[in-house]
Parts: C-alpha cells; structure tokens; sequence
C-alpha cells in the first residue's frame, strides 16, 4: 500500500483524493450490496442505504441498522454491545421500528444461536425476548424462520440461555394450549433443525477446535427433540403429528450410535429421547424394541454420571412399559454382568440416583430370575456396594443403598409366599437370616456406624413388621406364612436384646438403640408415625447427623395413642418385652444393672398386662401369697429391693431408680400409698434424697396420675410436706437445682399442691438457712427471693400467709437489691427483674397484690436515693456500678402504673428541698459568677470570689438528673413517655431537682445530663411560668449564683410557651426594688429577652430616675447613680436592637450626654482618665457603663452629634486604654480584688474602639458634611494609632498571664486589631520591656517587639485566640523586620544570618524539638497538642513571611542557614503538613463550605476548639510553600518513596496544582511590562508567552505549565526566534530552564532574572560555561571574571570553586586544560 517508486509526492494545494476517499464518494447514489459480498458465514445482507428501486431494502429503521451490521462482525465484544444496543432501542421506541427489522432478523437469529461463545448467546436470546415481547402478534409471519433455532435454545447447556430463550417462549405464548398449537404449526422446522443438527454435523467432518462446539449443539439438538415429544404429550397434541415424522430418527443407525457417544452431554440428551417416546404411544417404538433393548441395557456400567438419570430413567421406562424386554437381549451374557457390575462398583458413586430404579425393575424381572442363585448375588451385591468407600463416605448414598436392600427383601419375601402355593422357605430364610435381620443386628450393635444409618434402617423394618403383623392378622391362605415369618423376626429381635443385656457394659449405646427401636413399635402399632425423616433434606456427604443414629428424641417422647390399630404387632411387641424384663430379673446383674435396664424398659413400655405378664413369668421362682394387684406385687418383691440395694449416689442410677418407681407406682392401685409413705419417710434407704427429689417431680409434672397419688401429695397427714421441711433445713440439698424445681413445683402456681399453712413452714424454715448461707451461697438467697414472691401470687388468698411470707420476702428483698446494685453477683440482676415482673404481671389480679407491687418499686427508689446521699464523695466510680440499668428497667415498669404510684416513686427516688439545702447549705449566696458574665455586663458584682461550687454538692446533682432522664426517658411507649413528663412536672421533687440542676448549669459545670433534663419540660407552657417565677424572685433578692441562673434559664425555654416578660416584670415588683447589685442584674436578663412592650415600660420607668438624679456626683464613688445608669444603658441597647426606636433614643441620649459632660466638667475625678484602675467596685461599674453608651449613641444617630460629644468620646477611649495600659503594667494585676471589673471596663473601652473605628472609617461618615470636618482626619492621625498601639501593650501585658483565659476580652482585641497599622504596632515597643541580643543585626525596636510577641505566641497553655492575635501582629510587621530604623534595607551579609535575626521567632520552632510533649505524630487528640501545632503552624507562616520578603540574591543562603540550624522545611514541616492535611479538604463553617487551600483561615469566626482549623492552618501552609518555594519543594518530592510520591502527587495535582496555576498566569496578567519585556498569559492552555524585542533582534518563548505544578517543573519553548543564532538561543533556553528549576519564586521573578542576564549578554558579557549564566544565581552581581588561558572561556569564581571541589580537578571544565 506504500508509495509507488518513482511516484511524486503530494504538493500543496493538491485535491486529489486517495483511493479510499475517491471509493466513498464514487458510492454516492449507487444501490446494491453494500462492501464485501454476503458469502459462506456471512449472516447476510443487512441493507444499510436506502435504495430508490427497492423500498424493502431501505425499511430498517436508521436506528437498527447500525447495531444488525455490528452483528456480523466477529469481535465479541461488538457483538454484544450490539446486542445490548438493540434491547434498548427495543424497549424504548415504538413497535413499529422494531418490526421494520423482523424480516433480516430470522437469519441473524439463527447463525448466533450457534455461536460458540456463550455470552453471545445469552444476549441473543435476552434480545429476541425484548423485541418478541414488543412486536407481539407481528411475530407471526417469521416464526417459522426463527423456531427451529428458537426451540433448540431453550434446550442449551448453558443454563441461563436456555432460560433466557424459554422466557421468550412463555411471553410470546403464555398457555399451555397456545404453546401446543405453535409447536404443531412449527413441527417440521423443528424437526428438520434437529436432524440438520443430528445428522449432517455427523456426516461433515469437523475440526478439533469445532469438536465441542458440535458436541454441545449435538447434545441441544436432542434435548430439544425430547421436549418436543414432552410438551406436546402434556398438552395432548401428539395424535395430530403422526408417527412418520420421527421415523427418520429411528430408521436410520447413526440416531442408535449415539448412545456410545464419547461426550456424555450428548448420551443424557439421546436417553432423554427415548425416556420422551416411552413415555407416549409405545406403538412408535415397538418395531425398533431390539435396538431400543441394545441401546439402554447394554451399557448400565457406564461411569458417567451425566448420563446416569436418563439412562436409568429409560431402563425403568423400558422395562415397565414392554414386560417382553428380555426376549430382545442376552440376560446372562449382557443385562446382568452389567448390571452387576454396576451394583457391585457402588452404584459408580451415583447409588442415589440409581437405587430408586432397583426396586422397579427387580420387581419386572422375568420369572427365570426369581431364583435362590440371583437373589444371593443381588443381596451380595447390595452388601458389596454397602462396603464400598463411595457409598459409606456420604449418608445419603448410605441411605439410598439400605433402602433398595431392604425394599428389594420385602419384595422378595412376598413373591417368595404369594406367588407359589407353597412358601419358598429356603428364600424367605435366605432373606430374613442371611441378609435383613444379620443387617439390623449390626445397625443394632454398631449405631454410631456410618455403614448403617439407624434411622432409615429402623424406618424401613418397622414398616415392614407393620406390613407383616397386618397380613399376618387377616384370615387369608398365608396367614400361617406370615406369622410364621413374624415368629422368626421377633424371636431374633429378643435374642439380640437379651445378648446386648448381657453385654451391657460394652453395648450400652446399643441398648438405648434397641429401646429406641422398640418404642418405634409401639409407635406403630397405636397408628402414630414413629420416625420424621424428610426426603427433601439432604445430608452433606461424609457427614452424618446425630439424628441419622437413632429415632428422632422429639417423637420418641410422644406418647403412642392409646388405640392400638395393629393388635398382633403390639401383642407380639409385649411378649418380646415380658422375655426381656423377665431375663433382666432372672439373670445375674449387679443391683445397678438391673434398675437401670428396667428403668430404660419399663419408663416406655409400662402397662399393667406388661406387669401380669411379667408375674406370671416369674411365679414359678417367686410364689405370690398376696390379694394385691399383680403391679403393687411386682413393685413391693422384685422392683423396691433393687433400689434398696442401692448405695451409689451417681445422679444417672438415681433417675433410674426415680423413673422405675413412678413407672411402677402409676401403674399400681391405691395399696401403693403404703409404699409412698414408706420411700418419703426413709429416703436414704430408698435411692437417696435426690431419687426422691427426682421422684416427686415426677409425680408433679405428669398430669395422669392416679387419684390416690394426687390425694396424698395434697395431705397435710402425709410426710410430703415433711420431706420438703428436711430439703430446705440442707444447704447441701438447696444446692441441687432438684430441689428448687420441686419446691417451685410444689408451692407456685395454679396446680401448688401443698397447703398454706404447710408452705408457711417451708418458707420460714428457707429463710433460716438463708441467714446461715448469705455469705458462702448467695444463689439460695436469690432463688428463695423468687420462690417467696411466687407463693406469695399463689397463696394470695390467705391474708395470714402474704402478711407472714411479705415480712420475709422484704428481708431477702433488701439483700438483693444491694447486690444488684453494686453487682456483687452476677445472676443477681435477673433474678430481680423476674421479681418484680412476676409482681407487677399479677397486680391486676387482687388489690392486695396491687399493693404489694407498688410497696416493692417505693422500696427500690428509697434505696436508690439513700444509697446516693449516704455517699461523701459521690463520684462516678463510687456510685452503684448497676444504678443505671436498673432505673432503666424500673422506668419501663412504672410507666404503666397510674399517677398516684409515679408520684410516690419520685418522691422516694429525688431528695426533697430540706435535704438539697442540708447539701448546698449557704453556697448560693456566694458570687459564684463566670467571669464573662460580669466582663460583658450580663452581671454586676462589686465582688468576685474564686469559691467554686462543693463537688459533692455538684455531683449530687449530676447524678440525680441522670437518673431523672432516665426514668423520663425509659419508656420505649411514646403514651407512657408523656404520662411520666406530665406527672413530674407537677411533682415538688423534681421541680426542686430542676431548680439545682439550673443552679449548677449556670456555672458551666454540668454534663449533657442537666441539658437533658431541662429539654424533658422546656416546651411545657405552665412548667416555664412557674420556673421563671421561682428563679425571678431567688435572682432579684438573694443574687449570686442564681443571677446566672436566671438568665441561663430565660435563654433557653422556648418562646412558644407564650410567657409575658411584663408579668414576670410584675411578680418581681421592679417599680418598688431597691435599686442593688442583684435586682439591677435580674432587671438587665430580663431586658436581654424581653419584647418592645417591655422595653419601653421599662425605659419610661429609669429615663426620669436617671435624669432627675439629683445628688452630687461625687456620690458615684459610693454607689449613687450607679445601678440606675447601668439600667439605663441596657435597656437603651435592647430599644435600639428591637426596633426603629431611634429618634426618642437620640433626644434621651442628648440629655444623657450633657449629664455626663456636665459630671465631666464638675467632678472629673469620678471619671478613670489616665490614672491606673482602682478597686472601687462602683467608680470601675460606672465608667464601664459610661463606655457602653457612649459606643451606643455612636450607633445610634451619630450624624447630629456635637464635636464636644466626639472629642469626650474619642478622648475618653484613649483615656481609658492609657489607664488600662498602666494598670496592667503591674506585675500582680491579676491578683487585685476587683480584675474583674477592670477587665470589664477594658472590654467596655475595646468595644467603643471597634464601633468608633467602623464608623469614622467608613467613606459615608468621611463624606458626612453634618460632622466636624476634622474629626474623621484626626481619627486616622492621632486617636486610632495611639489607641491601637495602647491596645497591643495591653494585650501583652495580659498574654504574659497563662491563668488568664477570658475569649470575651481577646475576641473584641482581635476584632479591633484585625487592620491595625504595622506602624502602631513597632511604636508600642517603646512601652515594653527591653530586649536585646548583642549578636542581632535588627533594629533594638524590633528586638524587644519581636521577643513579646514570640513569648505571647509561646503555647505555655495560651488560648486558641491569644495566638491568633499574635499571628496577626507578626504577619503584619513581617515586610519591617529587615529595614533599619531608618527604614534602609539590611546588608545582605546579614539577612544570610537568620538565626542572629530572627532568634525570638525560631525559639517557638525550636521549642518542638525541645519538649517530647509536642510531638506531632498524632496533634489532634489532646487539647495540648492542639495549641502546640498551632503554635508551631503559625510561626511557620510568619517565616514564611519574611522568606517572601527576603532580597532574590540571599535568600538560597537564607534557607541553608536555616537548614543547618534544624529548620529545615523539607525535613521538619513538610513531613507534618502530610498528617495534619486531611483527604477532603472542605469544611463547613457557618453553613458554607470552604475550600481549605483556596481560602485563609479566618481567625476572628474559626473556633480553636475545632480539629479543621488547623487542618486549614495547614492546607494554607503547604500551598505558600509550593507557590514561594517551588524549587525546595520538588527536591523534597523528588526524594520521597515511590508510594508516598505518587499520593502527593495525586493530592497535589487534584486539590492544589490548579489553583497555583492559576494564581501564576493572574499574576502574570495584571503586571506591567519591563523595558522590551512583553509577558502575557493563556489561561485555557496554561501557557505564559514572553516576547523579548530589540532594535536588531526579537524572540519570543512560552513557559507551560504542567498538570502537577509545582511538583514538576515548568516547560520552556521556543516560539520565535528572529536575528539570534542558534548556539546563543539555546544557552539562553538553557538559562531560562536552569532559572525555572532552581531558582526559589514565582515565574515573573524567573522572567526577571533571565531578562537581567540577556541584556548583560547583549552588552557583551559572556555565559559562565558552567551555569550557563551572565549573572551568578546566588547573589545576582557575580559575574564570570575567571578566564581559561586555552579556550579563552569565562567562569564565574563561585561555579569554578565548586567544580574543583566536586571533581578533585582544577582543570577546565570545557577543555580540561590546567587552569592554574
């Protein structure tokens, strides 16, 4: 296809197409097949055109025709995508489109029918079921194209194609009868597509790799060929089609070799076929009978397991349907060798599928095989396979094998006695003694065997003794056979039971086994069904149930009925058990022996005819000289001596000695009361206690006991109840679980046999021996706490008894509750939910039982609460470890119960108000105030105290709510939930406890439990009313704590509740109060939440009180004035919060602020203007209150105000900082009685700076012509700095105290210092202590500046927020740090030295190393490594900072230095930003989300509290370093692990490449261009263009950037290059290159760089051949000076010095000559 020699190339502009294109368009408007034409394998021709001619070649919808021509391509995957294309289109446009493709579809359909791959074939078929079930009846007219290939697929040997096609089949035809009608319509298609399939593959020789293809289309073919003959067989359709039809199959021998068939697929299908012809007309095959014989029975030996159904399906066929079977084939020389041999290899593995069929075919053997020869090689055979590993390794092939042997016998025995006149006894022997029987006996001796499966076995001989014993019961000419033949077997089975007796030591599994057996029996002569086994489950293979071993335990414990259905079989069944027990009494066992075989007997099979039998037995030994019943005589002289005889106390012969006794007793008559008396009354002769034990049990659990034995139990003359007395005086006898089940028995319940006064005995008599065996056997105290409740329910009636049993029942109660509580015993938790449910189920029963529930839940919470308070320190651990789960329980309980209990339980349950007061004693009246409170005027206090709250005091209350929510919350019934809500909100108690747990809350002391508990009731209208009323009046006249806790509470009920501020106004009386420290604060929380109604009434009422003050104002240092204009100020600041109140506010203030001008001008003093705080309480309250409004009447109409009001304002602020500043310049500030109050008079002034500086700077206020013209300008010049700068002194004054933690205070100073000047703050340095360092090369100012604020940024348990300020501070400052004091720039020699600079700041870095407890391999957990990391975070942004800010020249020596002094970024930041930098890094903050490296972190609105702050923190740190530090950071990628590599790669690129990219060609957009430099930007690309334009010359590069920029470095290309030679471009690509790569900054700064080395260039210098560079990279002012006397090459002395060290060499680099 090349170029052809000689050829001429294409020239521009050449429209001449090539071969291919000329094709295309030469087929323009042709019509015909479309490419290559349709040969042999080809599905045909898809028309893709539409052609003019012939319309029915264009009628393909566009849409299909695109996937029908995928279809013949031979790819698999085009095909099936087609395929998938196709149900698509099917299932979602109109039918019409799909049956415009039907008439092309019949061939395709059947040419991939056949494709070898078997997902193809699938989705073919899922394909013509979508498009069958779309067209509907339009099928109709192909389906004649598509049935052969159609019926074949639902026959296909893989399993979901064959399903897939015959759910087509059931859509397109869903009856029955429709489907026998198409298939008669469609007959000769089908056929003919089999015997296409059959015979001509046959004929065609096929290739090796087509061999399985052909075998699976074979064996298809044939399958489909037998359901066809089914099908139409079940819908009666076969007469229609006739016999000719199939006899081409028959007729020809190829159809009869396929039955020797090498693949087994295709032998399964071929006997299917002949299966489907047996099952018809028989006619069709009667003239083929001998090739049929030939065909089936010739090969049963085959091995293959596939084939083995059909081919035994068609055996069993064949043999019924022609009884002549054996006149067309050898039976001695073919059908039995075979079939032998099959048997004989047990059954080829597949014993399960094959003996099913033995019986059947047995029983159509001709009359020449029913001889004594072939039944002992059918049975050998059976025994042979029975003895095979195939059949003994799975049970269910075991039970297939015992069941064809046993069948086969009965089969056997009854031709053996019907067919003949005379009984063939030499068979009948041979079947019963040599091979039936011999196998019961061993499935007998070896049960656990997997040789003999008991269950089936037994299943199969009890049927077959059921069989016998009924014919042998009818009067027939065999009966005398038959019970001759029983005689046999039942003699036998005694034998074998007799010998396991006397092998009882060795076979006693086999015993049981014998029982089990003859229970069987019985079972089955009373009508019931002895054994359960389903044929539906099945077994795995080689394992073996304990079931299998015997007859299931359940239906062994049934009772037979007590109608016998089969008298022989149940009279044959008692003599066989009279010879057993009559040979277990006469032989010679041990006493042991003998009652435990009677007991296994007789505990099944007792009667009162087994009894006379059995004395009737033994009376020529024993003489009966007595009138008793034969029963009592067999119980009083061969039964009781046994167990006398007995002296073992092993529990196993102690409950055989109990069954005997019952068994024989509940068969005896009254007389046996005698003997009964005589056991109760001495049981250590008679089996010991715990046979008597067991044998009451048995007494009390069977409801058919005789009358006299229910007589006596109830007897208070008989000595029952007596020897209960004697179990409850034993701790040994209470240790039995026998004994409790007796007792429990005996005296519980509706049948308790015992008397009450008899009970009352055992009950006492039990709590005796509780006293005595508390300590070492708690469980008796348990179970007898449980035995008393029970009686108690029973003997309810008795008022003696309950009173009696509750006073002992109360006493074992109290022990066990305690136990429970503190978990001492680990049954004891149940053991008291049973009690009380038992109490509570039976309330409804009796009122007095009612009573006694309720008295036992009062009691739990009595103990609950007392438990609690009687503890000094109730701290968690020393709380009851079960407290909680039990008030679970009990809250679930008492929910259901009526008001009158719930109230009772709490008032048990929560200490009243005496007892909370006895704890809290007089606390409340402390200050108990948070400081933030009183910091923001939410409270006033004249004194604060450090007191806390007593801890027990607070754990007492932590505890109670908890139960509180608990019981409040233990009802999963949401009915029951709100019936507890309802009824405690009423209850004094847990009003009381709601009051203590505000009090504690108030303090910020409480758990979620205390929020919990007040959530319980917050939307309770009435439960609010009352709350507010109560705390008003604490709040307003005892103050402290319950100031807090008044407002705590008024901010957290819902306003739903629809309470009135002005009735709580009311209840308090505020127009008479005094005006005091706890009034005026309970007035400012109610101004804080109350409506505008409110707020006027109120501000009606204290304007007149503060204007008319009338005393001197000297009279403030006292408290005059005060409160009043404290008021005043709150309540002005809700008015104008609440609503546009602003014009009566304006004139209110105006007065005010001549008031306060007026107190100015006369008394100054009281005003706290540059003099240190004081500790007068009052004067510290009014100048606070005096800021506060000042800050408010600048926001409220400020426009108006006089320049005196704003020169009192501004000068009143710097006051007030100045007076702050000199206050806490003291070294024990903190320690002064009244800090708080100055830290509020602090904050006051702080928020007065922050409204004043947001108004005055605002551009409205500037351009405002109704305020002073200078007042804005002297702002900015005077008030603002100097107020700044106080500030920042103020706050490291106050940083330097670390118990100082007050966010209300440094929230409001990182507010107003958020813009703050840099020069404000280097000027406050002068107010801070010095300090120096003689080997800085700072400024002294900046020295001493920057120490503070490193100290400040320390993390020696400073807050989240001191840092944050601090960070601000630095940040700021960070462009000042290398100026001198006269704003000149430091000496490079000296910014190399960072270290001697910048020591304050890398000593926080440093402190990591230093202290172990900062570690960073896990920050985030503890609190103290959150302030460490953030610490450590922000002082590495501030050098990053002053990295940014570093000369380009110095700064690669600025970062070494800071490597060799242990900073280095790549080895100890970077490595920390990987853990600490989260997968997502998105949060949300406020309802945004924020992208962490997109955005800075807001220090003012982020919480330090919150783990993604600094995870934020660090996201923005590791973007500066990849954007500043490009270079650094691809050396630390480049030298990470290949897997850590790739995740910072994929991170990198995903989150943060992106961005930097973009902020580069922004950057590049927005700057100016240099002198011949023009740079710009193509964002779409990522591409930056520079274009370097001389007078002679002009080129021009683009600078790409790549996906993972920075991690890889940007790429340089040329795009023009005009009047410069090549050798120069290139070394200076290369220096543009070397410049990207190496050179830490942005790319203008490369630009810049590279620029600077062109035009040095262009002036003449040459490159140092070394670097490639005019100008030297570290310093940019080296240039190359040192010249190769040889090749006359320059170098730069820096580059030369280190190529000499590196290469041990001081040759020239370039020509390697000496340079020196």
């Amino acid at each position: 296809m090349g170029k052809q020699k000689g050829q001429s190339n294409r020239t521009k502009g050449n429209a001449r197409p090539s071969s291919s294109i000329a094709a295309a368009n030469a087929f323009d408007g042709t019509r015909g097949v479309v490419g290559f034409a349709s040969f042999s394998g080809d599905l045909g021709y898809i028309p893709v055109l539409k052609s003019v001619e012939d319309d029915s070649e264009g009628s393909i919808d566009p849409d299909f025709r695109v996937p029908l021509c995928k279809l013949s391509k031979r790819d698999v995957t085009t095909k099936l995508k087609a395929l998938a294309e196709l149900i698509e289109l099917s299932q979602n446009n109109d039918s019409d489109k799909s049956v415009s493709m039907l008439p092309n579809w019949p061939r395709i359909y059947n040419r991939l029918s056949e494709d070898s791959d078997r997902r193809v074939r699938e989705g073919l078929q899922q394909t013509h079921h979508a498009i069958v079930t779309k067209v509907g009846k339009e099928i109709a007219p192909f389906l004649k194209g598509l049935f052969g290939a159609w019926w074949i697929a639902t026959c296909d040997a893989y399993a979901p194609v064959a399903s897939a096609a015959w759910n087509a089949f059931s859509a397109a035809f869903p009856t029955p009868a429709k489907q026998g009608k198409v298939l008669v319509f469609c007959h000769q298609e089908i056929l003919h597509a089999v015997k296409s399939n059959v015979f001509m593959a046959a004929v065609q020789g096929q290739k090796e790799d087509e061999e399985n293809d052909m075998e699976r289309i074979l064996a298809s073919s044939l399958s489909a060929l037998a359901a066809f003959i089914t099908t139409l067989e079940s819908v009666n359709c076969m007469d229609k089609l006739g016999t000719e039809n199939f006899t081409d199959f028959l007729t020809k021998p190829r159809f009869w070799k396929l039955a020797r068939h090498k693949a087994p697929g295709v032998g399964s299908a071929f006997f299917s076929v002949i299966t489907s012809f047996l099952s018809g007309s028989n006619a069709l095959l009667g003239d083929y009978l001998s090739q049929v014989c030939k065909a089936v029975l010739s090969r049963l030996n085959d091995s293959s397991s596939l084939a083995c159904r059909a081919q035994w399906d068609a055996t069993e066929k064949l043999m019924i349907s022609f009884p002549n079977w054996h006149e067309h084939i050898d039976l001695r020389k073919v059908f039995l060798p075979s079939f032998w041999s099959v048997i004989k290899s047990g059954f080829n593995g597949n014993a399960k599928i094959i003996c099913p069929h033995l019986l059947p075919m047995v029983g159509c053997f001709p009359a020449s095989l029913f001889a004594i020869p072939v039944y002992q090689e059918l049975f050998n055979c059976l025994q042979i396979a029975l003895d095979s590993n195939t059949v003994q390794s799975s049970a269910s092939e075991t039970r297939a094998v015992i069941t064809a042997t046993v069948e086969c016998a009965q089969l056997i025995l009854q031709k053996s006695v019907e067919v003949c006149d005379d009984p063939n006894w030499e068979a009948i022997d041979l079947i019963l003694k040599g091979q039936l029987l011999p196998i019961f006996e061993k499935s007998i001796q070896y049960p656990d065997s997997n040789k003999y499966l008991t269950a089936p076995l037994h299943q199969l001989v009890v049927g077959t003794l059921s069989t016998l014993s009924y014919k042998a019961n009818d009067e027939t000419k065999q009966q005398k056979s038959y019970i001759r033949i029983c005689c046999m077997i039942w003699k036998e089975i005694t034998r074998i039971a007799t010998e396991l007796l006397n092998q009882c030591k060795t076979r006693t599994n086999s015993l049981q086994c014998m029982i089990n057996f003859l229970f069987a029996v019985k079972l089955a002569s009373c009508g019931s069904k002895p054994f359960q086994i389903q044929a539906s489950v099945k077994s795995k293979p080689g394992v073996r149930f304990r079931d299998e071993a015997g007859i299931n335990s359940k239906e062994t414990d049934k009772a037979p009925s007590s109608k016998v259905t089969n008298v022989y079989l149940f009279q044959s069944l008692e003599i066989c058990l009279r010879d057993v027990v009559g040979h277990i009494l006469q032989s010679q066992f041990n006493p042991g022996q003998r009652l435990s075989f009677a007991s296994l007997v007789l505990e099944k099979f007792a009667t009162s005819t087994l009894f006379d039998q059995v004395f009737h037995l033994l009376a020529d030994i024993v003489p009966s000289g007595s009138d008793h019943d034969l029963s009592y005589e067999c119980l009083r002289q061969y039964f009781l001596p046994c167990v006398k005889d007995i002296v073992s106390s092993n529990p196993e012969t102690q409950h055989h000695s109990a069954t005997l006794l019952y068994t024989c007793l509940k068969c005896c008559g009254s007389d046996a009361e005698t003997i009964a008396q005589e056991i109760f009354s001495d049981p250590e002769i008679h089996g010991g206690v715990q046979c008597c034990m067991l044998l009451a049990v048995h007494f009390l659990t069977n409801d058919d006991n005789p009358t006299w034995l229910r007589n006596w139990l109830s007897s208070e003359t008989g000595n029952f109840s007596k020897f209960l007395l004697d179990i409850v005086e034993s701790d040994a006898h209470l240790k039995l679980e026998e004994s409790w089940k007796l007792l429990n028995m005996s005296m519980t319940g509706d049948k308790a046999v015992l008397q009450s006064k008899s009970a009352l005995d055992i009950l006492k008599k039990l709590y005796e021996t509780v006293e005595t065996t508390e300590k070492s056997n708690f469980t008796v105290t348990e179970k007898a706490s449980l035995l008393t409740t029970a009686s108690i329910i029973s003997y309810i009636s008795d008022s003696g008894f309950v009173t009696a049993a509750d006073v002992l029942l109360g006493l074992m109660f109290e022990k066990l509750f305690r136990s429970v509580l503190y978990n001492q015993h680990e049954t004891s938790f149940d053991i008291f939910v049973q009690l009380l449910q038992m109490l509570d189920s039976s309330r409804h029963l009796n009122d007095d039982l009612l009573q006694l529930s309720n008295n036992y839940f009062i009691r739990c919470a009595d103990t609950v609460c007392k438990e609690i308070l009687e503890k000094k320190e109730t701290a968690e651990d020393n709380l009851p470890a079960n407290i909680e789960k039990v008030l679970d329980f009990l809250s679930a309980t008492i929910s259901h119960h009526g008001p009158e209990v719930i109230n009772n339980f709490y008032s048990h349950l929560l200490p009243s108000e005496s007892t909370w007061l006895q704890h809290r004693s007089d606390m409340s009246r402390k200050s108990w105030l948070p400081i933030e409170d009183v910091i923001e005027g939410r409270v006033i206090s004249s004194t604060f105290e450090k007191t806390k709250m007593d801890s027990n005091y607070v754990n007492l209350v932590r505890v109670f709510s908890d139960l509180a929510c608990r019981i409040l919350q233990g009802s999963d019934d949401t009915a029951d939930q709100e019936q507890l809500l309802q009824i405690a909100s009423k209850h004094d108690s847990m009003k009381q406890l709601c009051f203590e747990s505000l009090l504690v809350d108030s303090q910020q002391l409480s758990s979620n439990k205390y929020i919990e508990l007040l959530d319980c009731y917050k939307e309770s209208a009435e439960w609010c009313k009352y709350m507010l009323s109560i705390l008003a009046q604490k709040s307003s006249q005892v103050g402290g704590g319950w100031i807090c806790c008044f407002s705590k509470f008024l901010s957290k009920i819902d306003f739903s509740c629809n309470w009135k501020q002005i009735t709580l106004l009311n209840d308090i009386d505020y127009a008479n109060q005094t005006m005091n420290e706890a009034f005026c604060s309970t007035l400012i929380s109610v101004v804080n939440s109350c409506d505008m109604l409110s707020a006027k009434k109120l501000f009606d009422w204290i304007v007149p009180k503060t204007l008319s003050f009338s005393g001197t104002f000297d009279t403030i240092l006292d408290g005059g004035y005060v409160y009043e204009f404290t008021a005043l100020v709150n309540i002005f600041r809700r008015l104008l919060f609440l609503e546009n109140y602003e014009n009566v506010l304006a004139d209110t203030s105006e007065q005010i602020i001549e008031q306060l001008l007026l107190c100015k001008s006369s008394f100054s003093s009281v005003f706290l203007f540059d003099v240190a705080f004081n500790n007068n309480s009052f004067q510290l309250l009014f100048n606070s209150s005096v800021a506060r409004f000042i800050k408010l009447a600048v926001e409220c109409k400020p426009s108006g105000r006089s320049s005196e009001f704003w020169e009192f304002a501004q000068c009143s602020l710097v006051s007030w900082l100045e007076s702050a500043c000199m206050t806490f310049e003291g070294k024990e500030f903190i320690s002064e009685p009244q800090f708080h109050n100055q830290l509020a008079l602090l904050h006051s002034a702080a928020s007065l700076l922050s409204a004043l500086d947001k108004y005055l700077t605002d551009p409205a206020t500037i351009e405002d012509p109704t305020l002073p013209t200078s007042l804005t300008r002297e702002w900015h010049e005077f008030f603002q700095p100097a107020a700044h700068s106080t500030l920042v002194t103020i706050f490291l004054h106050l940083s330097k105290e670390v118990s100082l933690s007050s966010p209300a205070v440094y929230s409001l100073i990182q507010n107003c210092l958020w813009n703050i000047h840099p020069d404000s703050i280097t000027s406050c340095s002068s107010r801070l202590p010095v300090y120096l360092t003689p080997d800085s090369q700072l400024s002294d100012k900046m020295q001493t500046l920057l120490h503070h604020l490193c100290l400040a940024l320390e993390p020696n348990g400073k807050t989240y927020t001191t840092q944050a300020i601090t960070y601000t501070l630095l940040s700021k400052i960070s462009g000042k740090v290398f100026l001198k004091e006269n704003g000149d720039l430091l000496t490079a020699e000296s910014i190399r030295q960072p270290i001697k600079l910048v020591r304050s700041l890398t000593s926080i870095l440093n402190f990591h190393a230093e202290n172990p407890d900062s570690d960073l391999e896990n920050p985030l957990l503890p609190e103290m490594y959150q302030s460490n990391t953030f610490a450590y975070l922000l002082m590495w942004k501030v050098l990053l900072h002053l990295i940014c800010n570093v000369p380009a020249d110095a700064k690669s020596d600025f970062l070494s230095k800071l490597e060799e002094n242990g900073l280095s970024i790549s080895e100890s930041l970077l490595p920390k930003l990987l853990q600490l930098m989260p997968l997502n890094p998105h949060r949300k903050d406020d309802a945004q989300v924020i992208n962490m490296f997109q955005s800075e972190v807001d220090f003012r609105t982020s919480s330090g509290e919150n783990v993604a702050v600094v995870q934020h923190l660090a996201c923005s740190l590791f973007k500066e370093v990849l954007t500043n530090l490009p270079v650094l950071i691809r050396s630390w990628y480049n030298g990470l692990g290949k897997v850590v590599r790739g995740q910072v790669d994929d991170y990198t690129t995903k989150h943060i490449s992106g961005m930097i990219s973009n902020e580069e060609l922004k950057s590049v957009s927005v700057s100016k261009d240099e002198k011949d430099l023009h740079v710009s930007a193509r964002t779409a690309s990522r591409e930056i263009l520079a274009t370097y334009q001389i007078v002679d010359a002009e080129f021009e590069i683009s600078i790409q950037l790549p996906p993972n920029y920075p991690l890889s470095p940007a790429q340089v290309n040329t795009v023009r290059r005009v009047g410069v030679g090549a050798a120069q471009w290139r070394y200076w690509i290369l220096q543009m290159t070397m410049l990207l790569q190496h050179q830490n900054g942005r790319i203008l700064d490369a630009l810049s760089l590279w620029k600077n080395k062109v035009d040095k260039r262009l002036d003449g210098l040459e490159e140092c051949m070394i670097c490639f560079s005019v100008v030297h990279g570290s310093n940019a002012q080296s240039l190359p000076k040192l010249q190769c006397r040889t090749c006359r090459k320059k170098y730069h002395a820096e580059c030369l010095y280190k190529w000499f060290d590196t290469s041990n060499q001081s040759t020239c680099p370039l020509c390697r000559a000496p340079m020196m």
